[in-house]
């Protein structure tokens, strides 16, 4: 049994390496269902979204709006086009969340 001594080291050493770990990963990724010709970069809430083939990486610049998984899957999916896969802050979209968030580029691409 640990020494209570050392409970605030070890509590010390895990806040210390989750926020070594937040600083190096980046807020949100995508991928997208189809390659870009040419990479493209979009500031969406706060975050700016710079996708390349079809690879997308989100870093903040600035506020970050506090939207929903859903809401930011939209509005990448309307930005770039339907999406592989989404995750953000660690959260990654089920199968089926992402067929709903791919609806909005559909309609996008159905109305142009």
């Amino acid at each position: 049994m640990p020494s209570r001594a050392f409970l605030p080291l070890i509590a010390g050493a895990v806040l210390t390496a989750g926020a070594a770990f937040a600083a190096s990963a980046p807020y949100a990724e995508a991928k997208l269902a189809a390659p870009l010709p040419a990479p493209k970069t979009v500031v969406l809430g706060g975050l700016e979204w710079t996708c390349s083939a079809d690879a997308c990486i989100a870093t903040p610049k600035g506020s970050v709006a506090s939207w929903s998984t859903m809401y930011g899957c939209k509005k990448v999916s309307g930005a770039f086009g339907a999406l592989a896969s989404y995750n953000t802050r660690g959260l990654v979209m089920s199968a089926g969340d992402l067929a709903v968030c791919n609806k909005v580029a559909a309609t996008k691409t159905a109305s142009q």
